[in-house]
């Protein structure tokens, strides 16, 4: 028999594995799975403060929640501002005359106004929230935004808000900076 002929007593190739890993995605997909959840518990457990060493204030009911709820998607999770929105901490928009502050969050806020040296022009304005929340929730959440993130401001009480909605119970458009 010549040499690189094949002999008659000669092995087969092994198997190839195909299922070798098989296993591994499985377990990949499990561990994924487990630090997600347990990602999202700690998130969900986390409360961000302000700023780097800017306290949030206690949550004076559901202060903060509301603030998530309403007001984080254009202000910030912390009250930073975002590029078409302005900030509400170290402004006098939020920690100066209060009945302005409960004004445009009663009926909202349209066209440009100045905060901390930036002019934001809004082309839709800031919301009313009149018909969306009570004097109870409105006083809660401006509340939170005065005394969170390094502002130091006085409550805002529901009587306040209250005597502010009857005042002006007719209005029915946004403010202009200059009428504030």
């Amino acid at each position: 028999m010549p040499a690189n002929s094949p002999s008659s007593n000669a092995q087969p190739p092994p198997p190839v594995r195909r299922h070798l890993y098989t296993w591994l995605i499985p377990l990949i997909t499990v561990v994924l799975v487990i630090a997600a959840v347990v990602g999202g518990l700690y998130l969900q457990a986390t409360r961000f403060p302000g700023e780097e060493g800017l306290p949030v204030a206690d949550d004076v009911e559901g202060g903060a929640e509301l603030y998530a709820r309403y007001c984080a998607t254009c202000h910030g999770d912390r009250g930073q501002g975002t590029a078409m929105f302005p900030p509400v901490v170290n402004t006098d928009w939020v920690v100066g005359d209060k009945d302005r502050l409960i004004l445009v969050t009663l009926h909202g806020l349209t066209g440009p106004i100045e905060v901390r040296g930036e002019l934001y022009d809004f082309d839709y304005g800031m919301p009313a929230f009149e018909d969306r929340l009570s004097d109870e929730q409105l006083a809660s959440v401006l509340t939170h935004i005065r005394t969170s993130w390094g502002n130091e401001a006085s409550p805002i009480t529901s009587e306040e808000v209250a005597a502010l909605r009857q005042e002006y119970e007719g209005r029915t458009t946004p403010w202009r900076d200059e009428e504030l």
